[in-house]
Order: structure tokens, then sequence, then C-alpha cells
């Protein structure tokens, strides 16, 4: 398993490292750009670093099982590694990202028509205060480091649901996620009410929004279903080692 390990995070991080690069280049173009009056903004680390995550999840797990299988390693210490692997992979960018916005606001602070934040100030601290305190980056890198982890389980999810199902069920499942996930607003908004929904999407807001802790809480437990959800879709699957 270590082996197993250390191997899918050396390739996850050829891809980082170009995703880091990409983030750098953004920075350097609004750097080096004449704002005059106009109010620029970059708030997109830690929502790229999300999609980032939930294409690694469903890109890896697969390959990690039938590698095993073709090693002789059982698919149970082949889910944990991977697990593990996403895990760090996911620390160790949302270490890296505070590091990327909290240099770039100290080097860019003296230019007041550009805001550099990430998600959690956006969310919980404001554009208002350009730099965070060591508190708060650490609380930013929790929560971002939970997000990613929960996008990375939940991609695996998707691959591991699609490999189990057959072509017919394939195709049923790929129509019907995009169909549920239009039509189930509006059959809550019919059964229940516009005022009714509108009314428990504010309180569920509102309790995200009350905590970060609360917000964390949440993605800790929906990574916990994925998990154990996942575990179960891989435990009959049936692999074959990698030709």
């Amino acid at each position: 398993m270590k082996a197993l390990i250390r191997y899918r995070y050396t390739d996850m991080m050829k891809g980082v490292v170009a995703f880091w690069g990409v983030m750098l280049l953004i920075v350097a173009v609004i750097a080096c750009i004449e704002t005059g009056e106009e109010r620029i903004s970059f708030s997109a680390y830690g929502f790229s670093t999300v999609i980032m995550l939930f294409v690694l999840g469903i890109c890896a797990i697969r390959e990690d099982v039938r590698l095993a299988a073709q090693c002789g390693v059982g698919r149970r210490s082949a889910f944990l590694g991977n697990l593990i692997t996403l895990l760090t992979v996911a620390g160790t960018m949302a270490a890296a990202g505070e590091v990327f916005v909290g240099t770039a606001q100290v080097v860019l602070g003296g230019r007041p028509n550009i805001f550099l934040f990430d998600l959690y100030q956006m969310l919980y601290v404001g554009a208002d205060q350009p730099v965070l305190t060591m508190g708060q980056h650490a609380m930013s890198m929790i929560f971002v480091l939970m997000l990613g982890l929960c996008a990375a389980v939940w991609g695996s999810f998707f691959s591991l649901l699609f490999w189990r199902l057959n072509k017919f069920w394939t195709v049923v499942v790929a129509v019907a996620i995009p169909v549920l996930a239009n039509g189930v607003p509006y059959l809550a908004i019919y059964l229940a009410g516009e005022e009714a929904v509108a009314e428990a999407g504010l309180r569920a807001v509102g309790f995200l929004m009350q905590s970060p802790w609360n917000f964390i809480a949440v993605l800790a437990a929906l990574s916990a279903a994925g998990i154990v959800v996942n575990w179960l879709l891989l435990r009959r699957a049936a692999v074959k080692a990698a030709k």
C-alpha cells in the first residue's frame, strides 16, 4: 500500500504542479494589468481546487484498484491507499493555497483596486480585510481541505457507480442525474410551495454561514457517507488486473 500511495501521490502532483503554474500565471497577469479606476478581483483558487480534486477522484480509483490487483494487493488496501492519497493531495493543495493567496495579498497589497481572496475569506471574513491572521489562514486551510476531500470522495463515487453498472443502466443513470438535479427543486416547490422551499433554503444557508465549523461538519458527514458508499460499491465490483 505504501508503494501505491507513493506512486499515486507523485503522479497526481504532476497535474497539481501544472495547476499551480496556471494559478501563478493568472496572478502575474493581474499584477501586470493597469487597472486605473477599475476594480479586479481573483478568488478562484478554492473553487479550482475543488474541481481538480473531483476530477482526480474520478480518474484515480479504478486504476489504483486494478494496479493493486495486478500486484496481488487486496481491494481494501487499494481503497485505503487511494483515500489516503486523495487526503494527502487535498492537504497539500490547501496548505499551498494559503501560501499562494497570502503571498499574493502581501505583494499586491499596495494596489487598492486589486482584491485577492479565497473561499473562506469570501464567506466568513470579507474582502475589506486585505490580509488574514495566522488563525484565519489555518481555518481557511481546513475549510478548503474538507471541500477538496468531499469533492474527491464523491468523484470516486461516480467512477465506481458507473463501473458497477452495465451499459443499459449507465445510460439510464447518466440521463437521470441531470433530470433529477433540475426536476427535484421544481417538484419540491410544487409539493411544498415556493415560500416553504425558499425558507428551508435560507435556514440551511444560514446554518452553514453561522460558523465555518458548521460547514466543515457537514462536509465531514458527506465525506464519511461517501467513503462508506464507495466501499460498498467496490466490495462487489468485478476487478480485473491492469493490462
